[in-house]
């Protein structure tokens, strides 16, 4: 069963009942030193170009062989610079996307290990160092964030099975929060780097002349086509294959330090130590956000990016991932996330009641390599539509 992704530019169109369907935006931006995800409006500038155009998706799944009637022309519409009546679908331009769609085999299949809530960051002395100097160097005024984003709720904007885009096997039980482009984030793990995708960092260390690690988290053939440094965000079919991530390996809490900060070389990962491995992608992550880089290693609650809004991304949204696996054709696994931001202890006072309406559950926690230790803790898993901060659901 096929699933093919429609987008029609600049034009207006209408749905069965004859009334205007909302249109979204795709957006370039052309520069070799873009850092921005999205702009709000088109701008220009020595350093960058930011072209929008409205644009109306539409994502069908559907058998094989099956002609589906998704919408008509709007009337009464003229081509904008020419003022040409548009009367005809050849004159509109559309780009379209069609994949066979794979069906999670396992949707019940859920890793043990606890996450620490990635818009929470511990308060260590080291972290709150680092993310005042990443305000420095934006020069902004340097704030505790780990207290603010202890107090701010983040809404889940799609779940498990997700009807826009979480229907494949390979995102099934992803999660999406919606948040402004530069929000902090911080490790939800104990693990290793083991892939950073960034167009712009990477021409970047090309034009300097350093050869940078390639992503192994996408198409290769795809990065070949594209070496303008263009970025993009909306809904085009282009963004499908474009967008920038981080991906982690957890290792073993009481994996030897000096193992886990030496750095892989190109081909190669962290040993794969444990029956029972996790990797934990962020997607859609800012331009040159990224503080960390392949090979380090990293703890909960550690500030390793910014949020962004790159890729196909209809709104500024952290899409978070987790795999048994990193090939390209990994499936994706259910993670739970520990309550409190304190490794999942319930005698702590940030410790939330159980209860039936807020997806609270006690579970055994994970211990090193992500086996159960016996220890029980709080858990939840958002769900579209909730509000969630470290404790769980508003």
């Amino acid at each position: 069963t096929p699933s093919r992704n429609i987008y029609s530019y600049d034009v207006d169109v209408c749905g069965a009942d004859g009334s205007i369907l909302r249109s979204g935006i795709a957006a370039s931006t052309s520069s070799p030193t873009a850092v921005a995800a999205a702009a709000d409006t088109a701008t220009t500038n020595a350093n960058a170009t930011t072209k929008e155009r409205k644009c109306t998706t539409f994502i069908v799944l559907c058998p094989p062989r099956t002609f589906v009637h998704l919408c008509s022309l709007a009337p009464n519409q003229k081509i904008s610079q020419s003022q040409v009546p548009i009367t005809s679908w050849s004159q509109v331009e559309i780009e379209n996307d069609v994949q066979p769609w794979s069906a999670h085999l396992n949707v019940d299949d859920e890793h043990d290990y606890l996450l620490h809530f990635p818009f929470c960051g511990l308060k260590d002395d080291t972290f709150v160092e680092r993310e005042e100097q990443e305000d420095d160097d934006d020069n902004a005024i340097a704030t505790d964030a780990t207290a603010t984003a202890d107090m701010t709720y983040y809404q889940c904007t799609q779940s498990e099975q997700g009807q826009l885009t979480h229907f494949f096997h390979g995102n099934y039980h992803a999660i999406d929060f919606a948040c402004p482009v530069g929000t902090s984030l911080y490790s939800p793990v104990n693990g290793i780097v083991v892939d950073v995708r960034d167009k712009q960092q990477q021409q970047q260390h090309s034009e300097d002349g350093i050869k940078k690690k390639s992503s192994n988290s996408g198409n290769d053939d795809d990065d070949d086509d594209d070496d303008s440094g263009e970025e993009v965000s909306g809904i085009a079919a282009k963004n499908l294959f474009h967008w920038n991530s981080i991906m982690i390996q957890v290792v073993d809490d009481d994996h030897d330090d000096d193992e886990n900060e030496k750095e892989t070389t190109e081909t190669s990962s962290v040993d794969e130590t444990t029956n029972n491995p996790l990797y934990i992608e962020f997607v859609h992550i800012q331009t040159n956000s990224c503080i960390v880089q392949i090979g380090d290693a990293v703890q909960k609650g550690q500030l390793i990016c910014k949020s962004g809004s790159v890729g196909f991304s209809p709104e500024p949204h952290l899409h978070l991932a987790a795999y048994r696996s990193r090939g390209d054709d990994a499936a994706t696994v259910r993670v739970r996330f520990e309550c409190g931001g304190n490794g999942g202890d319930s005698s702590s006072d940030d410790a939330v009641v159980v209860g039936d309406d807020n997806g609270i559950q006690p579970v055994a926690v994970a211990g090193d390599g992500g086996t159960p230790n016996g220890k029980k803790a709080l858990s939840f898993l958002p769900v579209a539509g909730g509000w969630y901060n470290k404790n769980g659901i508003k």
